[in-house]
């Protein structure tokens, strides 16, 4: 079973410097890991929770330090090999 990835591609006008654009697709990440693919051993799931934390950390670079980053549903954990390096 493969899950439409819904947030893919990105927009033309994706500014990869931008703190915010991450930040938009963030939460669109977020969305489609809780509602269109919620199956945590699914191969795509597994890639999509490297990708919002990349995305995050693109978003929010000095994360974990300081409080100036958004709660992020707890349906996604801080795990995988891309945030362990991270922290």
């Amino acid at each position: 079973l493969e899950y439409p990835i819904t947030f893919m591609p990105l927009p033309r006008n994706f500014d990869h410097y931008s703190a915010r654009a991450w930040a938009l697709l963030v939460h669109r990440i977020q969305s489609w890991m809780c509602t269109v693919t919620t199956d945590r051993t699914h191969p795509q799931w597994q890639w999509g929770l490297e990708l919002f934390w990349i995305s995050f950390v693109a978003a929010y670079p000095k994360f974990p330090a300081g409080c100036n980053w958004p709660s992020w549903s707890s349906d996604i954990p801080l795990d995988g090999s891309f945030i362990n390096s991270w922290i």
